[in-house]
């Protein structure tokens, strides 16, 4: 790659763009060069104009077979670098564009460590792009961050390790007011136990079900509510207790009602209501004792309403 000036550039030569400080995402493949601006096809098809006093730089990128994508600067720089400081420094370039935050977890010791590995992960033909890396990169610091979990000597380390995003763990459960620090050392310290007992973790979904048994351990059971069934209250029982015309007519009214109200029905509203005032006054002090007592009320009642009229 180098820095070239406008005038240098030939048709179908790929370029890195800098655009005003920022970087093109994608690779411009140059079309022509007007007289106030660039003209590209990006890699992802797209037909690009650009105002020439925006360019902050332009770089020439190596051709690669016929039919393969020019790679972005960031990208040929990881595939092309032959020391671990080399892949190291490509990984922190911003040019790549690579997520960190599982990477940057590590130890220094194990961010060089997860360098080797990807070294040796990489494709012969490099990676094809920023988004093959990114996975591999994570993987192999999930696998650096699994080996931490299997070497450590105490249950402190193992707190340590399982903390590390680079395991790639669900810790919302440990993570949260539910537990305690005591509490997330004993979590951990069940982890520590059943390696011991069980040999090595062989991947970070063992240590997760681990981990999930042993905050389940630590939490309460969930309590267990007792549902008390309600009293069932007859519609005598409401009869019974209605202490307005307003509750009375609901009671009587009730579908688990018995008593016959074909003649109540056919009164108008009026007239109910002079049924249940009455009633209400008549009603025995102690209550109707059976629904044929409050029948027979109800339709004297009804008779004398009806009657008056």
């Amino acid at each position: 790659m180098k820095f070239c000036r406008l005038s240098s550039i030939r048709k179908g030569t790929p370029l890195s763009i800098t655009l005003q400080g920022t970087p093109l995402p994608i690779v411009l493949t140059f079309i022509a060069l007007k007289k106030s601006c660039l003209v590209g096809t990006g890699t992802d098809g797209s037909i690009l104009i650009i105002n020439k006093r925006d360019i902050t730089a332009i770089q020439f990128l190596q051709f690669l077979p016929s039919g393969s994508l020019p790679v972005l600067p960031g990208l040929a720089a990881l595939n092309s670098a032959q020391t671990i400081e080399q892949i190291q420094a490509a990984l922190l370039d911003p040019a790549l564009g690579l997520n960190l935050t599982n990477y940057n977890s590590l130890s220094d010791v194990q961010q060089r460590e997860t360098a080797t590995r990807l070294r040796a992960a990489r494709p012969a033909a490099g990676f094809p792009d920023a988004a093959s890396a990114q996975a591999e990169l994570n993987r192999q610091a999930q696998a650096v961050n699994l080996d931490e979990v299997n070497a450590a000597p105490n249950a402190a380390a193992v707190r340590t390790s399982i903390e590390r995003a680079a395991l790639q763990l669900d810790l919302n459960r440990y993570s949260s007011d539910s537990l305690n620090d005591l509490q997330r050392t004993a979590v951990a310290q069940s982890i520590f136990a059943q390696r011991e007992q069980q040999g090595p973790y062989q991947s970070a979904e063992a240590v997760q079900s681990a981990l999930d048994a042993a905050i389940d351990e630590q939490l309460p059971p969930p309590e267990t509510v007792v549902q008390t069934a309600l009293p069932v209250i007859s519609f005598l029982e409401m009869i019974n207790y209605a202490h307005s015309t307003e509750e009375l007519k609901e009671a009587i009214e009730h579908p688990s009602s018995d008593l016959d109200l074909s003649k109540y029905w056919i009164l108008s509203e009026l007239l109910q209501f002079s049924v249940l005032d009455t009633l209400l006054k008549i009603r025995p002090k102690k209550g109707f004792t059976t629904k044929e007592e409050a029948e027979i009320y109800l339709q004297a009642v009804i008779r004398k309403i009806s009657q008056s009229e």
